[in-house]
């Protein structure tokens, strides 16, 4: 247990072996996560689901099934583009960088 912001209690049910990769393992895997969260908080799964604001999941169709397979709304999943976010920051930052370097710093316009 960590003490978390507020003085909440933050707890964690460590790792587990993923059967498959396909939703509908993953939500059994999931699903098992929550009840072991459920004995730990002293409560139910489904008074922990209900706890949810909401998902975040990535574009992956598994996950789609996933959180379909634990009951989440659609309203509830957020779609994350942060992978091709941080790949698109990184390119840009090394393009920026190759041209200053090969421009030279005192020959850049600064705003």
């Amino acid at each position: 247990m960590v003490s978390g912001p507020e003085g909440k209690t933050v707890l964690t049910t460590g790792f587990i072996e993923n059967k498959s990769h396909s939703g509908e393992d993953s939500a059994k895997a999931y699903e098992h996560k929550l009840a072991i969260l459920a004995v730990l908080a002293d409560s139910t799964v489904e008074e922990i689901k209900s706890e949810i604001d909401f998902w975040l999941t990535d574009r992956a169709a598994d996950n789609d099934t996933l959180l379909r397979n634990l009951g989440a709304e659609i309203s509830q999943i957020l779609k994350c583009c942060g992978h091709l976010i941080l790949g698109v920051d990184n390119a840009c930052d090394k393009i920026f960088r190759d041209v200053e370097q090969r421009v030279g710093m005192h020959n850049l316009i600064m705003f």
